[in-house]
């Protein structure tokens, strides 16, 4: 609903592995009719990094139908070498992270995208309630978050800046 709702020129994922969610994106970038999805993921391990999965390469996003592929692009990389580049380069509307939920990684994700991305784009996170990290940065950078009363495991919060921020060309 929110992709439908804002339209995003520029969607980007961390943490793609069977691609659920990852359809669900692109089927409402289809619906728009215009946008992209950039997918950055390495192929999970069963019991490494929290995954409950073994994936190959070429099995990344199978949940994904066809019709739906076209605006996708899946980067294979560690996010942490990979999301600072990725939100350089495009003009990021949208962020959605559902990669490794460690706390120190969740931080160190919003916080890359909080400062590369522009003020009032939008900030997702899933598995919000695995650890504190999503609660502690909306409230230590004064920012506004939502959850949904549907799944309150996913939290989204507007990228604002104070007038410093602003002035410094954030």
């Amino acid at each position: 609903a929110l992709v439908r709702e804002i339209k995003p020129r520029v969607v980007v994922e961390t943490g793609t592995a069977t691609g659920s969610l990852t359809s669900f994106i692109l089927a409402a970038i289809q619906r728009n009719a215009s946008g992209q999805l950039i997918s950055i993921d390495l192929p999970p391990q069963e019991g490494k990094l929290t995954m409950d999965l073994t994936l190959a390469t070429e099995e990344i996003g199978y949940y994904i139908p066809e019709q739906y592929r076209d605006p996708w692009k899946y980067i294979k990389a560690d996010a942490k070498l990979e999301l600072v580049n990725v939100l350089s380069n495009n003009p990021v509307d949208l962020f959605m992270h559902d990669s490794l939920h460690t706390r120190s990684h969740m931080l160190f994700e919003y916080a890359v995208a909080r400062n590369l991305m522009p003020e009032n784009s939008i900030i997702v996170s899933d598995d919000i309630f695995w650890n504190n990290a999503f609660m502690d940065f909306v409230l230590t950078n004064r920012l506004h978050g939502y959850a949904s009363f549907s799944n309150p495991n996913i939290g989204a919060f507007v990228n604002t800046f104070d007038d410093l921020e602003r002035n410094a060309g954030l």
